[in-house]
C-alpha cells in the first residue's frame, strides 16, 4: 500500500471519528463518556463542539490536499501545527486534570501517525517537524509544572454551596447530621464550573464515579444523598436542567455568592 493511500485512509478515519462524535453531541449520546471528555466539554465557553469541529475541518484538509502535490508544504506545516496543539491538549489531561479524553486520545494517534509519514519522506526539509517536535514536548512539560486556576469536580460526592443561601445551610445541616461523607466546595471557587454548564443556582451536589452526575437544589439533593429506593437520576453535564426555584438560590439575581452578612 502506497505511503499517500495509507495517510488518505487515516484522514478518513479521523474524519469519521470527528464526525461520528459531532452527530452524537447533536443526539445527546456522544461517542466519548468518559469524564475526561465531560471535563475538557466544560472549561470552554461553548463546550467541546469547537474542538471536534476543527478535526473534521481539519481531517477533510488532509483529504483534499494529498490530491494535490503543490500543497505539500502547506500539509506539512499543518500536521506540524497539529501536533503541537495536540501536546497542549494531553499535558492539560494528563497532568492537569488527570482524566483523559478517549476521543482526543484517538486523534492525537492519527495525527502522530500521519506526522511520522509526513517526517519520514526522503529528501525534504524537516526543520518544521524538528520545531514541532520540541513545540509538543515543551508544551507536554510545561503542562507538568503550570497551575491552570480552573476548577474541575473531584472524585467522589461534592457539594457547591453559599454560605448567604438558606437552602445551602439547610442541606449541609442534613448531611453533618447524616453523617454522609460529601466535599464542601464554596461557590466562589466552583462560579466558573456551573456558569459553563448553565447553571445558575445552590446548591449543587456533584457524583464523579465513572461518569459526573449533577444534582440541583435541596430537595433534589435530600433524596439523592438520603432517600432509599429512589428513581432520581442525576442529569449529566451540559444536558437542560429543571430546576425548583422554591429550593435552590441564583447566584446571578440574589447575590448568593457574596459572604452572608453583605447579602440583603
Amino acid at each position: 500500500m502506497k505511503i499517500k493511500t495509507i495517510f488518505r485512509l487515516l484522514s478518513v478515519i479521523g474524519l469519521a471519528l470527528s464526525a461520528g462524535e459531532i452527530y452524537g453531541i447533536v443526539v445527546s449520546s456522544p461517542i466519548c463518556k468518559t469524564s475526561g471528555c465531560l471535563i475538557v466539554g466544560q472549561i470552554t465557553p461553548f463546550g467541546d463542539k469547537p474542538f471536534v469541529i476543527a478535526g473534521l475541518i481539519l481531517f477533510s484538509f488532509f483529504i483534499i490536499s494529498s490530491f494535490y502535490s503543490k500543497l505539500s508544504s502547506l500539509i506539512d506545516f499543518v500536521i506540524s501545527l497539529s501536533l503541537i496543539t495536540e501536546g497542549a491538549l494531553l499535558g492539560f489531561q494528563l497532568f492537569y486534570i488527570r482524566d483523559l479524553c478517549t476521543i482526543c486520545v484517538g486523534i492525537a494517534i492519527i495525527i502522530g501517525l500521519m506526522f511520522l509519514i509526513r517526517f519520514f519522506r526522503k529528501g525534504i526539509d524537516r526543520t518544521v517537524f524538528y520545531m514541532a517536535i520540541a513545540g509538543f514536548a515543551a508544551l507536554i512539560l510545561l503542562s507538568r509544572v503550570l497551575y491552570i486556576p480552573i476548577w474541575y469536580p473531584p472524585q467522589g460526592t461534592s457539594l457547591i454551596y453559599s454560605s448567604s443561601c438558606p437552602h445551602c445551610d439547610n442541606i449541609i445541616q442534613k448531611i453533618k447530621t447524616g453523617g454522609k461523607a460529601v466535599k464542601m466546595i464554596n461557590l466562589k471557587k466552583a462560579r466558573g464550573f456551573l456558569i459553563n454548564n448553565g447553571i445558575k443556582s445552590v446548591p449543587v451536589l456533584i457524583v464523579k464515579d465513572k461518569n459526573i452526575r449533577l444534582f440541583i437544589g435541596e430537595n433534589q439533593i435530600a433524596k439523592q444523598l438520603f432517600k432509599k429506593n429512589t428513581n432520581i437520576n442525576g442529569s449529566k453535564m451540559l444536558d437542560e436542567l429543571k430546576l425548583d426555584k422554591t429550593d435552590s438560590c441564583n447566584f446571578e439575581t440574589d447575590n448568593c455568592d457574596l459572604p452572608a452578612q453583605s447579602s440583603p
